[in-house]
Order: structure tokens, then sequence, then C-alpha cells
């Protein structure tokens, strides 16, 4: 049987019976899970640990559970792929004496299988380093609200001292319009957030609220908007008594509200991009 360590290396065998490759897989599941299990307790034994977490989130297109196996390995966790992902972007190389890791992979059938990675560090250089996103307040607002039609400037916002509201009754997110800019922009993605998490998950605003707290500050990190970091002092409370698998099934939670809103708002960052090319194109003519 391989150990931890064995594991994370990506320990290749040897060629097995049917019965011995499932026994082996068996075990990796099992050892890849107690590695998970570990650092998700330790990524929620304090604010800056979680605070963290939330950064290497933020950056990455992973599930959770595949993140605290990278972070177990990586602290800093960068991108991590298969290799053939990693030459799909473009020539390169793994560092002399670098080893695969594993992390899950599931398949068409719903299955989690254990697949071997590299995370970046690993590499000579990276294919197709990411440029870091830089966007207006009008960009940023466009981005956040782009494809939805919920917006409702208001008045005076309705809802105790908030002002921008998601409401649930109505749909809309309400907006003070004599509120500040950042403070419009620092809203809007909360609510959004609320939004996003009412559209999968039985929707009470206080049970809500942290979950969508974490998923927020890890768009905004992704906007370049500063975030508001207040939660992160009720992280031991929150998860005070918890085991592994509560705290997996928060952080899911975390991931999907995010996800949801993330997805479109990359929709909007591809088509931003694509309209600043035409317009490049046109000017060059």
């Amino acid at each position: 049987m391989p150990t931890i360590e064995e594991v994370l290396q990506g320990k290749t065998f040897q060629k097995v019976s049917k019965e011995e490759f499932a026994l082996q897989q068996k075990t990796l599941r099992e050892q890849l899970w107690e590695v998970a299990n570990k650092q998700y307790m330790e990524s929620v034994s304090s604010p800056a640990k979680f605070q963290h977490y939330l950064n290497i989130q933020s950056m990455s297109s992973h599930k959770p559970t595949n993140i605290m196996i990278g972070m177990s390995r990586y602290p800093n966790l960068g991108e991590m792929h298969e290799m053939q992902t990693w030459e799909k972007m473009g020539k390169t190389y793994i560092k002399k004496g670098e080893r695969a890791f594993y992390i899950f992979k599931g398949d068409k059938n719903g299955f989690y299988n254990p697949v071997k990675v590299f995370e970046e560090s690993q590499l000579q250089r990276h294919p197709n380093p990411k440029n870091i996103l830089q966007f207006s307040p009008s960009e940023q607002i466009n981005l956040i609200a782009g494809g939805t039609k919920v917006l409702s400037m208001v008045e005076k916002v309705q809802e105790g001292e908030l002002n921008v509201y998601y409401n649930p009754q109505s749909n809309l997110i309400e907006v003070d319009k004599t509120l500040d800019i950042q403070k419009v922009i620092q809203g809007m993605v909360r609510e959004y957030c609320h939004k996003s998490y009412a559209e999968h998950y039985q929707y009470d605003r206080e049970e809500a609220s942290f979950t969508c707290d974490c998923a927020a500050y890890m768009m905004c990190k992704k906007l370049g908007i500063e975030p508001d970091c207040t939660f992160l002092n009720n992280v031991q409370p929150y998860f005070h008594g918890a085991d592994a698998k509560e705290v997996r099934e928060e952080l899911e939670a975390v991931h999907k509200t995010y996800k949801s809103f993330n997805d479109r708002v990359d929709k909007n960052i591809y088509l931003e991009n694509l309209k600043n090319k035409e317009k490049e194109v046109e000017q060059e003519k």
C-alpha cells in the first residue's frame, strides 16, 4: 500500500491485474481524501489561512477538494493541469527531478478518479502566462451586471442599513442612486452573490451571509476591487465544532455560488476583449 507522500508524488505503479488496479485506485482515493480533509481543517483554523485559501480559489478553475490537495503540496498553489492540458497551451517542459502528483478528475458517469497533474512551478516556464486583469469602475460595473436585467435604482433601499440589496421577493437588486460608485460596486458584487446563492439553495439571508461574503471576496479579488474583509473575523466562530465534511460542504457552497456568477463575468470579459480587438482592427484600417 502506498504512503501519503507517494500518493502526492504521483507514484507510478507497475502493470497489474484489473483487481489489483482497482484496489490501488481505491487506496489512492482514500489517501487523497485524507490529505484533503486535513487541509480543509487547516484552512479554517485562522482568518489569515482562510483568506489565503480564498485568494487561491478565486484564481483557479478547480473545485475546493483539489485545491486542498494541491495546497498540501504547494502552499502558494498556482495553476495545475494534466500534462496534455499544459501541452495544449504551448510547448513546455518539466523541470528535472519534478514528479507529477494526484488530484481528482470526474468522468462522464460522475465518478472521481485520481489523475496526475503538474503545478506551474514544476515547469521550466509557463506556456501561456495570464495577464493581471485591470478594469475601470465603469468596466467593473458592466462586467458585474452585464447579461442581467435585475438592477433597480431607487431613492432609498428599504432593507435596514444596506444601500445595495438583493430583494428575493422581486428578484431585483436595489441600488441607492446617491451612493458613491466604489460602494455601489462592492455592494453589487455582494448582492449578485446573494442572487446566485438563491438560485441554487433555499434562501435565507442570515444563513447565506457568510457563504455570500466569501464568494464576494473572491469576485472582488478577480476584478481588482477592494474587498470587504470584515467577515474574516467570523471564520473561527463560524466553523467552530465543524468536521472536515462540514467544512467541505460549506466551501463547496461558496464555490458554487461564486462559479455561477464568475462564469457570467468570464463571458462578459471575453466579449469585452473581443470588442476591443475589433476596435483595434478598425483603427488600423
